[in-house]
């Protein structure tokens, strides 16, 4: 090895596994230095350091070491999830003792502050929390077979989660029966077999049910959006299967027909979306038509999709690289938002500290937010201001953060955009709020914990050069902007 070898000390499994450098001269090339040669580098394995034995027992070491990792992990997870239970019923009871009982149960506002603190501690959305908690006392109540194998580490969650998602909508007389087959496939099935394995059961349990477990199924329609990377998005539609899967294939024929036309060169998947967003975004902005046949929702009214989209003036002039930032999203493209902003009917001009880039306060005095401050508040927080919660501020109430009765004024420095859920929870007095003067919102919830919620991402300071006096610029002169 090159170096000096007694300069660094070597590990037992370090010089088991050591491939030696060694260097040989070979046919002269040229002049280095002075000297006529060259130098190749190879590698040469020592047989007698390694064996094939030694590898295959060192893999066989390291995955044992791994299994033994997840079955910890399985073991305090489950420690985790029974924490969970006894601490939401622990804080029901302290909530119906202090508040009044309707604070104590599982729907009420305490339930809700109760998993919202929780999320916040364990680095987890309110929704997550709850699910955890929901789908762990139904197994404990439901399955107590699949919830033992998981107790006992058998079983990791996402196993057991599945076979309580299975059990949803079955009868009650099959549930000891599908208790005990799915306790089996939960420890035993290969993970990408599971559901599979789970739905046999289920459906091979209630066969004379499908009709009633159909019309569940269409109660529980819904869409939801979640937000990717680089300013992608997926819009996900839950509901019957039938209508979903025919819109799917007339989908794919569609784009089909389009890519046969002379000149196009977008791919099939490409005129899939494109097609469906044509379909979306401007069927949304018609009104119903009762003749249309087969119509879900005959009064609806048109209405035109205005994402809000705030495009920093510098980076716009390409002064700056900062993005744009698209309200209940984030950051987006320059030229993303400055194709929206082409098609925009009109703008909002909100001026912005060039030093520090946080957008600069405007000063009311009647109760009610009048229209300009209502829409300065919702630009300025983007999002509803209880951390973690991403309900987009326009659909948000405007909250006097010292309530008004209480001699609350009603300008910027006392006004917050609350989600409905999270307005009434600090109403009742479940949660304390605190607007600091740097934009933090503080939250004090009812076991004393202060979670802060930091103002949204500031517009990125100007350039010094365009801010810091020059020799040219007479001194007091006020920033153009």
């Amino acid at each position: 090895m090159f170096g000096n070898p007694a300069a660094a000390v070597e590990s037992p499994n370090e010089a088991a596994l050591r491939t030696d450098v060694v260097a040989r001269p070979v046919m002269p090339i040229g002049r280095v230095d002075g000297a006529v040669g060259s130098v190749v580098i190879e590698q040469r394995h020592d047989p007698v350091l390694v064996t094939d034995d030694d590898r295959e027992r060192f893999a066989e070491e390291q995955q044992d070491a791994l299994s033994q990792v997840e079955a910890d992990l399985r073991r305090a997870d489950a420690d985790r999830t029974v924490a969970l239970i006894d601490a939401y019923e622990a804080s029901m009871q302290d909530l119906a003792g202090r508040y009044g009982t309707q604070y104590g149960e599982r729907g009420s506002l305490g339930a809700q502050s109760f998993f919202q603190s929780i999320g916040l501690r364990l680095g987890m959305s309110p929704l997550r929390v709850a699910r955890l908690l929901d789908t762990a006392v139904r197994l404990r109540d439901d399955l107590p077979a699949v919830w033992a194998a998981y107790l006992d580490g058998a079983a990791p969650w996402r196993a057991v989660e599945l076979a309580a998602d299975q059990a949803e909508g079955l009868d009650d007389e099959h549930l000891a029966a599908y208790d005990e087959q799915a306790a089996v496939a939960v420890v035993a099935a290969p993970a990408s077999r599971l559901k599979a394995k789970l739905h046999t059961i289920r459906e091979r349990l209630q066969d004379d049910t499908a009709g009633e477990r159909s019309e569940r199924t269409r109660a529980m329609r819904r869409v939801t959006i979640d937000h990717g990377h680089d300013g992608a998005a997926t819009i996900a539609a839950t509901g019957p299967a039938i209508p979903i899967v025919g819109f799917d294939q007339a989908l794919t024929k569609a784009a089909i027909a389009a890519r046969l036309r002379e000149g196009e060169t977008r791919s099939v998947g490409q005129l899939r979306f494109d097609i469906m967003m044509d379909l979306l975004v401007e069927g949304i902005k018609q009104q119903a038509d009762p003749a249309w046949a087969g119509l879900r929702v005959p009064m609806r009214k048109g209405v035109i999709p205005a994402p809000i989209v705030t495009i920093p003036a510098l980076a716009a002039l390409g002064r700056t690289t900062e993005q744009a930032r698209l309200v209940g999203y984030g950051p987006v493209s320059i030229e993303a938002a400055k194709e929206l902003a082409g098609e925009a009917p009109s703008f909002l001009r909100v001026l912005t500290d060039p030093f520090t880039g946080v957008r600069i306060a405007m000063d009311r005095t009647t109760r009610k937010p009048p229209a300009d401050m209502r829409r300065w508040v919702t630009l300025r927080d983007e999002l509803c201001r209880f951390p973690g919660c991403n309900r987009p501020a326009h659909l948000c109430d405007l909250d006097h953060v010292q309530e008004w009765q209480d001699a609350g004024v009603t300008d910027i420095g006392n006004l917050v955009s609350l989600s409905r859920p999270h307005h009434l929870a600090k109403s009742v007095g479940l949660w304390d709020e605190e607007l600091r003067e740097n934009g933090s919102v503080d939250w004090r919830n009812p076991w004393g914990e202060v979670f802060t919620d930091p103002p949204s991402n500031p517009s990125d300071p100007a350039p010094p050069e365009l801010v810091e006096p020059g020799p040219a610029d007479p001194p007091g002169d006020d920033c153009p902007f």
